[in-house]
């Protein structure tokens, strides 16, 4: 590889939030992307491993951006 570093391709970014409601308002409504589906997980022993906290459930929202 020859020259400055480049991200040439971002497949998908996490980002922890307070409210995915108000998170997913700013996303769509403000920004433009496209609400593409809401999973919910309820807690179990993979959830917590995954996030390192006893009693944790994950609630997930994937939106899609331009060449994102």
């Amino acid at each position: 590889m020859t020259g400055p570093f480049r991200i040439s391709r971002v497949d998908h970014t996490g980002i922890t939030v307070t409210s995915l409601d108000q998170s997913l308002a700013f996303w769509v409504e403000a920004m433009g992307f496209e609400h593409l589906y809401t999973w919910d997980f309820p807690n179990d022993r993979f959830i917590e491993g995954l996030v390192g906290v006893k009693g944790a459930a994950l609630r997930l929202a994937m939106v899609k951006g331009p060449e994102h």
